[in-house]
């Protein structure tokens, strides 16, 4: 977990803050509907 965690800064330092973010996002809310809950990051 720790290599997965460095990678992610490593990417988040070169610029890709906003990709990341929005898969994250996209991932919740996709896991939300499976599991039919509410998912607090929707706007």
């Amino acid at each position: 977990m720790a290599d997965v965690e460095i990678m992610i800064e490593q990417f988040r330092l070169n610029g890709m803050d906003k990709l990341i973010e929005l898969a994250k996002h996209n991932k919740l809310k996709r896991l939300a509907e499976r599991l039919e809950v509410g998912y607090v990051g929707d706007k």
